[in-house]
C-alpha cells in the first residue's frame, strides 16, 4: 500500500486565530493507475478506491486532537496514471507549529503551520 508524502510551502502564521489548510493529494502509479478520478461502482482503482471526492481529511493539532474537517473536492486527470483532489479546511485554530494530515484512513502526516496554505500530497509514485 502506498505511503503519503508531503511538500509544502508557505509563510509562518501565529496568533490565537484561526487558518485554513489548503492542499491537493495526487494519486496512482503506472504500475497501478487510477483508473478513474470519481468513484464508480465496479470499476477498480488499484487500491485507491477511498479517494474519491467526499473522503474525509482531518487535521490534528500536537496532542492528537482533531482541529479541523473537510473533505477532497472531485479528482480530476493529473497525468495518464495519476489523479487530483483539491482539499480546503477553514477554521483550524491556530497555536501549534507542528500539526498532522489524514486522508480517508491512510494514516497521518506531519506538517508546518508555515506550509497550511498549500499542502502537496502524493500517493504513488
Amino acid at each position: 500500500m502506498a505511503g503519503l508524502l508531503l511538500a509544502g510551502c508557505g509563510s509562518g502564521g501565529g496568533g490565537g486565530g484561526t487558518f485554513t489548510v489548503n492542499g491537493s493529494l495526487t494519486a496512482g502509479t503506472l504500475d497501478t493507475p487510477m483508473t478513474q478520478c470519481t468513484y464508480i461502482p465496479g470499476v477498480s482503482n488499484a487500491g485507491f478506491s477511498d479517494l474519491t471526492k467526499g473522503a474525509d481529511v482531518k487535521i490534528r493539532d500536537s496532542n492528537g486532537k482533531v482541529v479541523g474537517i473537510g473533505e477532497l473536492k472531485g479528482g480530476t486527470r493529473f497525468s495518464p496514471a495519476r489523479c487530483k483532489f483539491d482539499f480546503t479546511i477553514d477554521d483550524v485554530p491556530e497555536g501549534d507549529s507542528i500539526y498532522s494530515i489524514e486522508v480517508a484512513h491512510r494514516g497521518e502526516v506531519p506538517f508546518k503551520r508555515a506550509d497550511a496554505e498549500s499542502l502537496s500530497l502524493s500517493m504513488g509514485d
